[in-house]
């Protein structure tokens, strides 16, 4: 998943969402977290696209446990 960029990452969530696939939903998330923290690690500010699929993945992640 490194070679993708934001839009393609989101579009996999969106559909991994829509399918309940935890698992996928899982991976694009840790996916942006790779991205955010790596950032972090070079002492620079994380991307906001990076910060954003992270937040809402996480948020996805959420509702589908919680349902």
């Amino acid at each position: 998943m490194r070679n993708l960029n934001f839009e393609e990452l989101m579009d996999i969530a969106f559909k991994a969402r829509k399918k309940k696939d935890l698992e996928t939903l899982g991976n694009v998330n840790e996916e942006f977290l790779y991205r955010v923290e790596r950032r972090k690690k070079l002492n620079k500010r994380p991307m906001k696209t990076s910060s954003a699929g992270l937040e809402q993945t996480n948020k996805w992640i959420e509702e589908l446990k919680n349902k």
